[in-house]
């Protein structure tokens, strides 16, 4: 790891909200981008934090309710595939 690297999550240890370094910690934030948060006042991070979590929250919603109409589609597919299946084989 590069010296600037270093440098830039001491940023973030030293002066990134506890939320901001929890992303980080779970490679949700890169370490570039959590520092330049962190160099905001902490409300400004508590915001962006929060949007962030607000608008992961509607992706994977979003995501989840594309999927539900394919994953029904595919389950009664396989139930066909599988009923005439049945029905060469008896």
């Amino acid at each position: 790891m590069g010296r600037r690297s270093v440098q830039r999550a001491r940023e973030v240890l030293n002066e990134g909200i506890p939320e901001l370094v929890a992303k980080v910690d779970r490679g949700e934030v890169s370490v570039t981008a959590a520092a330049d948060l962190a160099g905001l006042p902490q409300t400004e991070q508590r915001e962006i934090v929060a949007r962030a979590e607000r608008f992961q929250r509607m992706l994977r919603q979003t995501i989840t309710s594309k999927m539900i109409p394919i994953v029904i589609a595919r389950t009664e597919l396989m139930t066909q595939i599988l009923s005439a299946f049945d029905n060469v084989i008896c």
